[in-house]
């Protein structure tokens, strides 16, 4: 992990991330922002082994930015660093492409170990976090029934049958992540109105509505 990017607004937290991954990696070089925008200048201009994303940021949602770099630079390994009571948004972190989840709040010891643990392969979880992955998961487990229940008209489809191009698929996917159409349309590089004709397009298609029947849609062709 020689190239490493902290997305942090603390000043703070920004400091003591950077001490902790200097000690978890042999003399790494550390890019630091405190906002999305600054986050995505950097990544423009060279490759990152590792993002440290906090999730409350000035100009948006980390999430949303780990979503991106998943997206444009798989081989990134993307990790959310955030305060305790933001662990229930942990599933969507995940989702949204983090492998990785820490709370701030953790002794400097535990998270260097933790930083350490991904060079032999063990993601870096936060103890209460995987309690509390685990308790989200097995809850969703016995509701997946009916919270993913399809309709007759989506429950022996796939993208083919269903004749969704590749980016009709690709939008589709971010409305069931929870992305506006102004999120998509900067991920993907796109105008508003393109979004829009794309949305318009697949809800033709399938015969769906609204987000809520969008993303029952995604579960059922297996996008998300």
């Amino acid at each position: 992990m020689q190239n490493i990017l902290i997305v942090e607004d603390h000043d703070d937290a920004m400091i003591r991330m950077k001490q902790i991954v200097s000690e978890a990696f042999e003399n790494p070089t550390v890019a630091t922002a405190t906002t999305l925008e600054m986050g995505r200048q950097h990544l423009k201009k060279q490759f990152f082994d590792l993002a440290i994303l906090d999730l409350a940021l000035p100009d948006g949602n980390g999430e949303t930015l780990a979503l991106e770099i998943s997206t444009q630079f798989p081989n990134t390994y993307v990790v959310i660093s955030t305060i305790h009571d933001e662990s229930e948004r942990l599933l969507s972190a995940l989702q949204n492409g983090a492998r990785g989840f820490l709370l701030k709040e953790q002794p400097k010891d535990h998270l260097i170990q933790e930083f350490k643990g991904i060079l032999k392969g063990k993601p870096p979880l936060a103890p209460t976090v995987t309690r509390r992955l685990m308790e989200m998961v097995k809850v969703r487990g016995e509701e997946a029934p009916k919270a993913f229940n399809t309709s007759p008209q989506t429950a022996n489809l796939d993208k083919y049958s269903l004749k969704l191009t590749k980016r009709e698929a690709e939008v589709l996917r971010m409305i069931a992540k929870g992305l506006d159409r102004t999120e998509i349309g900067n991920l993907l590089g796109i105008s508003q109105n393109t979004v829009s004709s794309h949305i318009s397009k697949l809800y033709s298609k399938a015969k769906i509505r609204n987000r809520a029947e969008a993303t029952r849609l995604a579960h059922a062709l297996g996008l998300i």
